[in-house]
């Protein structure tokens, strides 16, 4: 039997140190990395050149890629348009929603970093969660464990996989292919997703009734809740052949209803239309306001209510626009001026929905209110105008709008680049690493991604490791 030499136990007591260190947690988990990364070169244990090695490999390559890719794909928002569809599909079955979507985070976690997978769902986990009264703690582990099994359906979604195959080569094996390991990856889906439904009731956490009730609403939250939301209307084509012109303003005169847009022949969307200008006949409106309001106004006027919005579909979609509460500053020229005077629907393209002021909200004629230091002001538009005007600093808004812009537009450029990656994997046969960063790239050239994001998106954490 061989000795231990000197180098063997030093080697183990480096292992030892590190896997202590990664239990007690008394640094980051990256710092240990670099730790060891450091020390094993001085200690003479491995060469500087060996011990940095790892930094340039293709598997460290193909991991960025496939962080920026991810990165990309979020950004356009391409994936969370899957989640309407899938949750028609689930319907109100606790189970079929399990099922759906872990199938969908699983797919998605194939090609990019399991914990965006996750992340991308949190927001429409909740919203089941609340709607379905099922505990999110009993959502939250199936999507969570869906993301990790998911990982192991192809090559490019498992970092250790990755890891794994650039060590097959110096030892004369042949490399994993992209789907290789897909048959195995997809059983461990599927016995994963299996034992949620058949064990769900005895292993996942019972969680309480108050997971998934509302919790309290602030008073800007009543507000905007008493507010109503936003729906497509469609004017029909007779319109105004027998009726006085009907105007923006006239409409939120009679019934509450706020136009926030209006189409134009041939293609065109007018974005926070001025109150004097007319409703014409086909066009298209997206409004704001209580049901009972819309419906009211869609009865006596005649128009058609769609029952879900297409021609505006990205206006409405989650993250692309929003409603906020802004004061009136002291020292801020706005003071004593009426809305019509400032006319932000000019200006900046954003639509005032009501005024409050001394424990009293005014919705009808708001255009004509003179408005004083302290009032408050209901403003609805795209995050990305409302934070051109949030840089005026004449209003103090109490909602923060630093909410991540996305890029829609850039969706078919991001699914583009996505396939050509995976084209040059399986029909090209090119290596792995210049597939996944050639895709990258193509997303930062389409602008899918600036460079400054690319950098960012990187978790040099999973790198280091």
């Amino acid at each position: 039997m061989e000795t231990l030499t000197s180098q063997m136990i030093l080697v183990m007591i480096m292992i030892g140190i590190a896997v202590f260190l990664f239990i007690v947690e008394w640094v980051r988990v990256d710092v240990v990395a670099i730790l060891m990364m450091v020390s094993l070169p001085l200690l003479h244990l491995v060469t500087p050149k060996e011990a940095f090695i790892g930094l340039g490999s293709n598997a460290v390559i193909s991991i960025i890629a496939v962080i920026i890719i991810g990165a990309g794909l979020d950004k356009t928002g391409l994936i969370n348009r899957l989640v309407s569809p899938i949750l028609r599909i689930a319907g109100n079955s606790k189970s079929r929603v399990i099922i759906a979507i872990s199938m969908t985070v699983a797919g998605i976690s194939s090609f990019m970093q399991n914990i965006g997978a996750a992340a991308l769902f949190l927001p429409a986990i909740q919203r089941i969660s609340k709607n379905m009264k099922i505990p999110l703690s009993q959502l939250l582990m199936p999507i969570g464990f869906s993301a990790i099994l998911g990982g192991t359906v192809t090559l490019v979604g498992c970092s250790p996989l990755i890891l794994l195959n650039d060590l097959l080569a110096p030892f004369g094996l042949k490399p994993f292919g992209l789907f290789d390991v897909t048959p195995i990856g997809l059983a461990l889906v599927a016995s994963g997703i299996g034992c949620f439904i058949v064990l769900g009731r005895f292993i996942l956490p019972k969680g309480s009734a108050d997971d998934a009730e509302e919790k309290p609403r602030s008073s800007l939250e009543n507000t905007l809740k008493e507010m109503g939301e936003t729906y497509e209307i469609r004017i029909p084509d007779d319109f105004t052949d027998y009726r006085e012109p009907v105007l923006v303003d006239d409409l939120r005169r009679r019934y509450l209803v706020n136009v926030l847009a209006m189409t134009e022949p041939p293609d065109f969307k007018t974005l926070s239309p001025t109150g004097d200008q007319a409703v014409r006949s086909g066009v298209h409106l997206l409004v704001y306001g209580r049901k009972k309001d819309v419906q009211r106004m869609v009865e006596e006027e005649e128009m058609h209510l769609k029952e879900v919005p297409k021609i505006f579909k990205g206006e409405t979609e989650d993250g692309a626009s929003g409603t906020v509460e802004a004061v009136v500053a002291p020292r801020s020229p706005l003071a004593g001026k009426t809305l019509r005077e400032i006319n932000l629907r000019d200006r900046f393209q954003v639509v005032p929905l009501a005024v409050y002021r001394g424990g009293e909200t005014y919705r009808a004629e708001i255009g004509d209110i003179v408005l004083s230091v302290g009032d408050a002001v209901l403003i609805h538009g795209e995050w990305q105008r409302l934070q051109v005007l949030q840089q005026e600093k004449s209003l103090l808004f109490t909602t923060p709008v630093d909410v991540e812009l996305l890029r829609p537009e850039k969706a078919i450029f991001a699914g583009i680049w996505l396939a050509v990656a995976l084209s040059m994997v399986l029909i090209f046969k090119i290596q792995l690493s210049v597939s996944l960063m050639t895709g990258a790239l193509g997303m930062i050239i389409t602008r899918v991604l600036s460079i400054d994001e690319a950098y960012q998106s990187v978790d040099w954490r999973t790198i280091f490791l």
